[in-house]
């Protein structure tokens, strides 16, 4: 386990700041489990970091109680992280257009006006600019994760690799409910949690994707 330092962990509760949405633009302090987290939340994922430093956060207590309830029974199922590495390794890369984001709404693809919210015109909500893109190497889309049941792309998959990253777990503990529920909530040692929204596929279009399963481990 790799004990986090103040800017590792400003560095990292920093890119799952959303930029696009008030108020996850900014951390902010939750309590869970008796003692104070720092989290961040993007439209993907919820990453809490145990609050040990002077980070500013954003004065707001969001409603996570869907993902963190205790009264559900869970088990926890022990992954290698050499597991969860490998499977995002093996997502072939590939050459596309991305397009940056739209000007008039720096991304967001609406407008809020007087509590009122408005469709941005220029990209048609889209919140990408249609003429200017750069080509970039990417890992491919087509390619799905599947975990515990659940599906994730490479760019959703790619939250739980920045994590494992910085903090280095010695291991990786997913809670695994007995009542269905769509996030996935991994456990990274003691001082850092990672809850992973699904993506969802389509029935009819499962056949254009190319699966990866992740070996799940020992119920502990």
């Amino acid at each position: 386990m790799n004990t986090l330092t103040t800017n590792d962990q400003a560095d990292l509760i920093y890119l799952f700041c959303d930029k696009y949405h008030y108020p996850t633009k900014s951390p902010i302090r939750y309590s869970w489990r008796g003692k104070m987290w720092l989290c961040a939340s993007n439209q993907n994922s919820i990453l809490l970091l145990e609050y040990r430093y002077d980070i500013v956060v954003h004065d707001y207590t969001p409603d996570f109680t869907k993902f963190f309830m205790s009264k559900y029974e869970h088990t926890e199922i022990l992954l290698s992280v050499s597991d969860l590495q490998a499977a995002y390794d093996l997502i072939p890369l590939i050459t596309k257009r991305v397009y940056a984001d739209c000007y008039s709404c720096d991304g967001r693809g609406r407008f809020d006006h007087r509590g009122h919210e408005y469709g941005c015109q220029s990209c048609k909500g889209s919140g990408k600019s249609d003429h200017d893109y750069t080509i970039s190497t990417v890992k491919d889309e087509d390619y799905l994760i599947r975990l515990d049941g659940k599906y994730f792309t490479a760019t959703r998959w790619n939250d739980l690799i920045k994590v494992l990253q910085i903090v280095k777990p010695d291991r990786v503990r997913l809670h695994q409910f007995q009542e269905e529920r769509e996030a996935r909530i991994f456990l990274l040692d003691d001082d850092a949690v990672l809850v992973l929204m699904p993506y969802h596929v389509n029935e009819s279009l499962k056949s254009k994707f190319q699966i990866i399963d992740i070996p799940m481990g020992v119920q502990s």
